[in-house]
């Protein structure tokens, strides 16, 4: 059974993501890894294993106090277990983590709030956004879990695309949930019209989920545009690809949209990874 691993740094910023973690499993019966990263070294007079063990066990009960703090009575309900990892870099530490297990999706809570340009730069949710083979679903601070029944999709019209939404359909089979793929476009040419119904006809024979639709819109301002379109289907979730680097500036706007839609969105951000 694929697992739901949900890291976590004790912060307020993560409480939400925690709470999320616990109402998906539910929802798709699946088991949960509630993972920290810490970066105490073992004291140099101690025996280094014993020390390890004890630092280890340490964050394993913290955990367990974290979780237990936040849920309360659903506490006892929560399938899951604990990782401690000790190590500097955080994201590079949780992939390692990862490598061997069958995982559904990470969970992460969002940057908070501060200085954009410092939590872009620095903060491991972003960056793991980059790396991750997973997807990643980043929780906001301070979102309430009601229901997932509208999941907007913001797609290119691409291949990969196609893909994604075939692994989110596997994810979300058990909820029924409505997928709306939208695609924002400055141009009504010949050639996009001709790239639409490819990309119909391609995602029709992939993926055999009846409860999807596509809308496209024409306009200059991508981001404001798509924030608009979260609000007018109540979207529940919203799904995006982070690319990786290239060097157009299409590649660059786009990178620039997944972090704005990060840093403003009201409800949960599903990231699919185009490396994975």
């Amino acid at each position: 059974m694929k697992k739901i691993i949900y890291a976590t740094d004790y912060s307020e910023n993560s409480v939400s993501a925690l709470e999320y973690t616990y109402a998906l499993s539910k929802l798709l019966q699946t088991d949960v890894i509630v993972l920290h990263i810490f970066n105490e070294q073992p004291k140099p007079e101690n025996e280094l294993i014993s020390e390890e063990k004890l630092l280890v066990q340490h964050h394993k009960n913290r955990i367990r106090n974290f979780c237990s703090s936040h849920l309360k009575q659903d506490f006892e309900s929560l399938n899951f277990s604990e990782a401690a990892v000790r190590g500097t870099d955080v994201s590079h530490e949780i992939l390692n983590f990862v490598r061997d297990i069958n995982v559904c999706m990470l969970i992460m809570g969002d940057c908070g709030s501060g200085n954009l340009k410092e939590l872009f730069l620095d903060g491991t949710t972003t960056k793991m956004l980059a790396i991750s083979p997973f997807p990643l679903l980043i929780v906001p601070k301070g979102f309430t879990f009601n229901k997932i029944e509208k999941i907007l999709y913001t797609s290119d019209l691409q291949l990969k695309d196609i893909y994604n939404i075939g692994e989110l359909v596997k994810i979300i089979t058990p909820l029924n949930a409505k997928i709306i793929i939208i695609h924002v476009s400055k141009e009504d040419n010949l050639m996009y019209k001709n790239l639409l119904v490819w990309f119909k006809k391609s995602l029709s024979e992939k993926v055999d989920y009846p409860n999807i639709e596509i809308e496209t819109i024409f306009s200059e301002d991508i981001f404001e545009t798509l924030k608009l379109s979260i609000d007018e289907t109540d979207a529940d979730m919203v799904v995006m690809m982070e690319r990786k680097h290239k060097p157009e500036i299409n590649y660059l706007l786009h990178r620039d949209l997944v972090k704005r839609m990060q840093s403003s969105h009201k409800v949960p951000l599903l990231s699919f990874n185009e490396i994975s």
